[in-house]
């Protein structure tokens, strides 16, 4: 387990810069894992390091000018697929510049958070990008040992070119839960009964997440669940079907929006269990979220809880078992009495 100085000057050992794509405040705008990822080195004067870190505009070629001109730099590229033909374009338009930036003696790094697209569409485009991804690229970064075997199979690369650095934790801060619960039925208008354990899916509201699954359990065993997150484009009629779901059923809560970081600072507090209910993921930022809140977590059986540690761990390897364990922990009532 690494660290990001040590994995670029293993590389290019007089590294003076490195290109972080995609650009870092846009990205962190839908997922702080970039800012996390890269904190104290994105300013140089206040920056331990010995190499400028930047995050150019990743269609603008400027970063293989600077190679040719003999700048030692390193790109470092997080996740890597397209769902539309303007994804598509813009993709292949990527990869040509990576491999200009190859052809002039440019170092790639790229990090590989899942085996295939959460959506999974367009999967055999995306895979042939993929494989010819982490044929150019110089090392490959994964967040887990665990991960090495199965990627260097699906992506036919010797496991000696993987780097392992952990997904960086997040900086949270719990407030106390009968305030939270307080303000937020308050601020969103929803009934919490303390005498039930509240359940809680955080994140993005799409298939892979399986959340209909999850409500579709609530609304049966007459849960207190709490789903909180946006829709990406393309995946509206899935929302509906959430909502069709729990329909007259008040002890079933979506809050189907952009979710701010005091939003979730009050959801995390709040919840006594955070479901998540993935399939085939090799790591998740929501897991690591929940974890530095200290959440007990509900999750499947499967390779995700191997990177999972030090936190209170509930796994199911079928929805029968999620039944079962979620009967189980209602039955026994609230964590703590508020």
């Amino acid at each position: 387990m690494g660290n990001l100085t040590e994995l670029y000057t293993s590389i290019e050992k007089n590294v003076f810069r490195v290109y972080v794509f995609p650009r870092i405040q846009q990205a962190s705008h839908w997922n702080p894992y970039l800012s996390n990822l890269y904190k104290g080195h994105l300013s140089s004067s206040d920056s331990s390091t010995t190499f400028h870190c930047e995050s150019p505009h990743p269609l603008a070629p400027q970063f293989i000018l600077r190679r040719a001109l003999g700048e030692k730099s390193i790109v470092h590229y997080h996740w890597l697929e397209f769902s539309d033909l303007f994804g598509l374009i813009t993709l292949i338009w990527k990869l040509i510049l990576l491999c200009m930036y190859k052809l002039c003696g440019g170092n790639i790094v790229w990090t590989i958070h899942n085996k295939r697209p959460h959506r999974n569409k367009y999967y055999t485009l995306n895979r042939l990008f993929s494989l010819g991804m982490a044929s150019i690229a110089d090392t490959l970064h994964v967040h887990s040992e665990e991960s090495i075997s199965l990627l260097s199979r699906f992506l036919s690369v010797s496991k000696s070119k993987f780097y392992v650095i952990a997904h960086p934790p997040y900086t949270v801060s719990l407030i106390d839960k009968e305030a939270s619960r307080n303000e937020l039925q308050s601020s969103w208008g929803i009934r919490i009964d303390n005498s039930k354990p509240l359940f809680l899916m955080y994140g993005s509201i799409a298939p892979y997440k399986g959340t209909i699954a999850v409500a579709d359990i609530a609304v049966q065993l007459d849960l207190q669940l709490i789903l909180a997150g946006e829709t990406k484009k393309g995946d509206e009629y899935y929302i509906n079907q959430v909502n069709k779901c729990i329909k007259n059923h008040s002890s079933v809560f979506l809050k189907n929006q952009f979710i701010s970081l005091k939003e979730e600072q009050l959801l995390m507090s709040a919840a006594d269990y955070v479901i998540f209910n993935f399939s085939d993921l090799l790591s998740s930022g929501s897991v690591v979220l929940a974890q530095s809140y200290k959440k007990r977590i509900i999750i499947p059986d499967s390779h995700l809880i191997k990177t999972t540690k030090g936190t209170a761990l509930y796994t199911f390897k079928s929805k029968e078992e999620l039944i079962s364990l979620l009967q189980q922990i209602t039955d026994k009532g609230p964590l703590t009495k508020i």
